[in-house]
């Protein structure tokens, strides 16, 4: 599970006495205790990744407003370590195109349930919009 992943990163900071990566994945695994116990579930592969794209979307606003750019993008790239390979932008208009589908929701619905956490979601409606106004004009 990719909590364990968390928590052995964790320890291998402490013991190389690394500050800000043991700090960042301390918060990270704080924050999700805390929503596992409120929720009374277990800690998921999906919490994590959802965690962690929080954190990468606080820290970039954070650097917007003047927040410190060198620590916040070590940050980052520590973060982006635990979500899964993003697809690129073909290799995501592939993946809609071979869907066939003529229909924006349908597309994302079906690209969330087959592909979630795997794509920006920005990108891909953009691709799907494009995709929708090709099947109309076929």
């Amino acid at each position: 599970m990719l909590v364990d992943q968390v928590k052995a990163s964790r320890m291998a900071a402490m013991r190389a006495r690394n500050g800000v990566t043991r700090s960042i994945l301390t918060t990270l695994l704080g924050e999700l205790e805390g929503m596992a116990k409120r929720d009374q579930v277990e800690i998921s592969d999906d919490m994590v990744i959802r965690t962690c794209k929080k954190f990468i979307i606080g820290n970039i606003e954070t650097m917007k407003l003047g927040g410190s750019k060198d620590q916040l993008e070590t940050e980052n790239a520590i973060l982006s370590g635990f979500l899964p390979k993003q697809l690129s932008s073909d290799e995501l208009r592939a993946i809609i195109v071979k869907m066939g589908i003529g229909d924006m929701g349908t597309i994302m619905k079906q690209l969330k349930a087959e592909h979630e956490g795997t794509y920006d979601g920005k990108m891909a409606s953009e691709i799907a919009r494009d995709q929708v106004e090709l099947f109309k004009n076929k």
